[in-house]
Formats: C-alpha cells, structure tokens, sequence
C-alpha cells in the first residue's frame, strides 16, 4: 500500500489554539487578532511562552498579511512571495509564523515536498516549534519509500524531530493566550500523539516490531484513530501477539468504520481474518 500523509483535520485543530496564522475556516486563537491577521499590538502571553510576535512597522505587517492571504489559494507564488519578505524584513519575528502558516497549508493539501520546505524554514528559525517537528516527523514517517536513496537519513531524522517535541512541548508550542487550559492540554495531547504515531511507523519501516508497538501504543492511548490502531494490530502480529493483535484489529475495525474510512476498515478486516486463522 502507498503511504499517504494524513491529511488534518488535525491542522485545524493545531491551528485552533497553537501559535500561528490559521490555516482552515476555524476560531483563530494563535494570531492575536479575532480577524485572523496580527495586530501591532500583542496580548499578554501564556505562562509557558514566548511573547507573541510583533511587526516593527504597518508596512512588514501588511505585507505579511499580504503572503499569508496569497497562501491560501497559490502556495507556489506565496512560497516566492515569503522568499521576497524574508529577504526585505531578515530580522522580522514574524518569519516563523509566516512559514507555519504555509506549512500547515502545504500538509492540509498532502503537497508533502513543499511542507518539508517550509518545516525546515520554520525549524532554522525555532528549532523547538512542536508543529513543525511533528509535521515534517509525520512526512518523513508516511512518504519514505525503501527505494528512496536517503531513506535511512529521512528515517532518521523523522524519529530525531519527532522525539524532540515530546521532550520539548513545552516550551515549544507556543500558544495564544485566550487557549483554554482544555484547549491547551487537547493539543498538547493530539500532537504528541502524532509524533508517537511517526516514531512507531518508522519503526515498523526499520522491522523493529517492538519499537514500534511501544510507540504506537502511546498514540493510540491518547487517540484513538483507525490508521493507528491498524498499524498497532500489525506490530503486535508480526510478534506473533496474535490475542493482542486481534483485539487492536476489531479496534481499528471500530474506528473506520466510525471514521467511515473505507481503506482502513479493508485493511483491518484483512488483517482480522489473517489473524484469526493463524491463532
């Protein structure tokens, strides 16, 4: 089966309560602005945080707004157009926001090479920044290939970047100071359950079965999605787990069939029947 990024409906609700520009039609809570562009002045920031970034001028903020708007319908001309910006305004505290936003647009539209490009922009500016360590953990996760040349390297650094923002979450995800405490810990909790979910998929890919069920096991406890709970019955399977295996497949069965996931729900009643013949 070809591995395909997850697309989010996840990034909604990243870009809900975590800093940054909002990539879906959703509440805005990480710009400081209920119109979804930033303000020159800034709220109070949240205890675990940096203060939120600021525009030295209306010129770097209209012309920020100006990519971030151009985004949302041609990633390719925003992609140049924040190149120009960055270029003009070097020192600007917005860059990291800018290319988070083009991020989380970039993996909404599975346009994956693109997103690592700006995960990596991100990254050169906030080493820390949760969203795009486990974003890119996730590309690296779904689109290594065993053909790849650099696979070992995109592995590598998918298990890298994704174990760095479970130790570093907090104080790198940065979030707007409206989020609830709910608000706060439901983010917390979905991308770390997502860069658990990268962490056992790459280990799946290296065969290291173990590894992977241990990780995939902390996804899975925190939510509960069909892909997941597949990759899980898999894991325990290939250990030859078959009571455990069985139990995650009816799961993941569940969980499609809730999520009304066609592919999954195939693949997991696959695996069941496999399953149940070799118990």
């Amino acid at each position: 089966m070809k591995r395909t990024m997850m697309t989010l409906g996840l990034c909604a609700g990243i870009a809900a309560a975590a800093q940054g520009p909002n990539p879906a039609p959703t509440p805005d809570l990480g710009t400081g602005s209920s119109t979804g562009t930033f303000r020159m002045e800034s709220p109070k920031p949240p205890a675990n945080a940096k203060a939120q970034p600021m525009a030295k001028s209306t010129e770097e903020l209209a012309e920020f707004n100006s990519v971030r708007t151009l985004a949302q319908t041609d990633l390719a001309g925003a992609e140049t157009a924040a190149a120009g910006f960055v270029q003009k305004y070097p020192e600007s505290e917005l860059r990291a926001n800018l290319y988070s936003t083009m991020l989380q647009y970039a993996y909404s539209k599975n346009d994956a090479d693109r997103a690592l490009r700006f995960s990596d922009k991100v990254i050169a500016i906030e080493p820390e920044n949760t969203v795009a360590l486990v974003l890119s953990a996730t590309i690296f996760a779904e689109r290594t290939e065993d053909t790849d040349l650099d696979r070992d390297e995109k592995l590598a650094k998918g298990l890298e970047r994704a174990d760095k923002a479970i130790k570093t979450i907090d104080t790198g995800l940065v979030l707007d100071a409206r989020a609830t405490p709910e608000q706060v810990q439901g983010v917390k909790s979905m991308l770390i359950s997502m860069a658990h979910g990268a962490m056992g998929q790459i280990e799946s890919i290296k065969k290291d079965y173990v590894a992977a069920e241990t990780h995939l096991k902390s996804a899975s406890d925190v939510r509960q999605d069909a892909m997941t709970l597949y990759r899980l019955a898999v894991a325990q399977h290939m250990q030859k787990k078959f009571k455990d295996a069985l139990a995650s497949s009816d799961k993941a069965i569940a969980a499609a069939e809730a999520e009304n996931n066609a592919q999954v729900l195939e693949l997991a009643q696959k695996e069941k029947g496999i399953l149940e013949k070799a118990k």
